[in-house]
């Protein structure tokens, strides 16, 4: 299997020598092409500088092109997921912060009261303002770490189960992976982001309650 239905269909796998006979009878061992398997994607670039330099030094006759030269729908596809997963990051995001700020506000309007009395005895505006962010960042981080332990969780519950299925266009089964723990820096970058929108959000938040008049929040006795 090669990953393309169409393309298993039609493929015939031989010895080389009987390829060679096929292609170029009563000719010597010839061959078409080479196509090179790399462990790591990472080391592409490498390599293809590495033989085009072979290439040119031994006069050999030869053209090399990476997989994407030779796959240009490749790169489309990956930069239409990621503008998809880019917009829906955006979304997401736009929702935490709303979220956020109505849970804070929330909060604000049931201690209205309070703020009056701590301002009346003395409290600055930044002395509130700094307790609800501090609040804010509270709830981000626990908020970020519950969402850390679910994904990897999750990512193991599946692993266990080995969930497997045929994707669009291929004619084998591939088992269902969520690559949570093999790249730490996403779930890093998901508890960043938590705490980034918390505190945004905390800050609208708290800024509208230190503002607030003394006598109106004392008036919420």
């Amino acid at each position: 299997t090669t990953g393309t239905k169409e393309f298993d269909d039609q493929l015939i796998k031989l010895n080389i020598r009987q390829a060679s006979e096929l292609l170029f009878p009563g000719q010597e061992l010839k061959a078409t092409a080479i196509l090179l398997l790399l462990q790591h994607t990472s080391d592409v670039p490498v390599v293809a500088v590495r033989l085009a330099q072979l290439i040119s030094e031994k006069n050999l006759g030869l053209e090399s092109k990476t997989w994407t030269e030779l796959r240009p729908f490749y790169n489309q596809l990956t930069k239409m997921f990621d503008m998809m997963f880019v917009f829906m990051f955006c979304i997401i995001a736009v929702i935490v912060i709303f979220t956020v700020y109505n849970t804070v506000a929330t909060s604000i309007l049931e201690r209205l009261s309070e703020i009056g009395t701590l301002r009346a005895m003395g409290m600055t505006k930044a002395a509130v303002r700094r307790i609800f962010v501090l609040e804010g960042l509270l709830m981000g981080v626990t908020g970020g770490i519950l969402g850390v332990l679910l994904a990897v969780a999750v990512d193991l519950i599946l692993s266990v189960l080995e969930i497997a299925y045929i994707p669009p266009g291929l004619s084998f089964y591939a088992k269902l992976e969520v690559l949570v723990l093999r790249n730490p820096a996403t779930m890093l970058f998901g508890l960043l982001t938590a705490l980034l929108n918390t505190l945004l959000s905390s800050l609208l938040s708290a800024g509208k309650a230190s503002r607030m008049l003394i006598v109106d929040a004392l008036r919420h006795f």
